[in-house]
């Protein structure tokens, strides 16, 4: 069984260390099953400072609750967290202080998560004035031109701009403090085609420009694939493929992996055999024995349903894959 979280060459220079984390939410209401659900059932992960790591996976996986727990939002029932080498943890005032200075995210819904009642200025003074900043207005006007707002947009409303613009502002608004690490949940969802490439833009300019760590979370492959320098596939808890972008869309090992990129094949690519996912997720409350994915794996074999989940499969320095169908290399 390899360590997976020194299973990359930089892992001393990481920025982000994530050690078997685990997340359980007790569940007990209405017509909802009662019992533990492992959202995050023992994850390793890290970043290096200047690089974006894409997570994905399908709803439910419990991509956004590590995310959360990232940001202090969410308490992990085991495994621990750390920025550069200090763990994170859930305790005083100044703790928090410390660990938002760091970690900054940007959700998914850009209206959602700004105030209707404060314009752009207020809201950008804001993480400001939290952490001490005295030339403050001229900070935000250097970082709305940076995000490509107008300078007289600042004594705007949210209501007032396009989801866009609302994006660009949220973004700002994760940045202003100069974070170390930007967690993106969903970052382009709510947004229409059209915009979805400015924004990639401007993260990949801000990255580049900023020396940003980035966590991007999202269901599009194709952005992960534009984004991101390394990816992490997520199911039902757990890490089933990670790997350099390159060898998780050049050289695929675990079949979920297959049937997410087969998902968003390329049109002209007609006749390709591909890998469809078919069934739903298994329950969280009660996951099957084996493999958590055999129930709907197209090569899934009688071995597959007996034991416990894979040991992972170390298939080059930068990939590795949970699944017990592939031979070592």
């Amino acid at each position: 069984m390899i360590d997976l979280t020194c299973s990359a060459p930089f892992q001393e220079e990481a920025l982000l260390r994530i050690e078997d984390a685990r997340i359980h939410y007790r569940v007990s209401a209405g017509w909802l099953r009662s019992g533990l659900l492992k959202a995050v059932n023992g994850v390793s992960l890290s970043i290096q400072r200047g690089q974006c790591l894409g997570l994905v996976g399908e709803s439910g996986c419990g991509k956004s609750s590590l995310a959360q727990a990232i940001v202090g939002t969410t308490r992990l029932e085991s495994g621990r967290i750390l920025l550069e080498g200090e763990p994170l943890t859930r305790c005083g005032r100044r703790e928090r202080l410390r660990r938002a200075r760091k970690v900054q995210m940007v959700w998914q819904d850009p209206f959602a998560s700004l105030n209707p009642r404060r314009s752009v200025m207020e809201q950008l003074e804001a993480p400001l004035k939290l952490h001490g900043f005295s030339d403050r207005r001229d900070r935000v006007m250097a970082m709305m031109a940076r995000v490509g707002l107008r300078p007289d947009a600042a004594q705007r409303l949210p209501h007032e701009f396009s989801g866009g613009q609302r994006q660009r502002i949220a973004i700002a608004r994760a940045l202003i403090a100069e974070p170390k690490l930007v967690v993106c949940d969903e970052p382009l969802s709510a947004l229409d085609v059209s915009i979805r490439a400015q924004i990639i833009n401007l993260l990949l300019d801000l990255q580049r420009e900023l020396g940003l760590s980035l966590l991007m979370i999202s269901h599009d492959l194709a952005v992960v694939e534009h984004m991101c320098d390394r990816v992490a596939v997520m199911y039902l808890g757990r890490i089933v493929e990670e790997g350099d972008w390159r060898e998780i869309f050049e050289h695929t090992a675990h079949p979920y992996t297959r049937s997410l990129i087969g998902a968003v094949a390329e049109p002209l690519a007609a006749g390709t055999a591909i890998d469809r996912l078919s069934g739903e997720p298994p329950s969280p409350f009660s996951p099957p024995s084996g493999c958590a994915f055999h129930p709907r794996c197209p090569c899934a074999a009688p071995s597959c349903r007996v034991g416990g989940n894979p040991d992972p499969v170390q298939l080059s320095s930068a990939h590795w894959a949970r699944c017990g169908l592939i031979k070592e290399m």
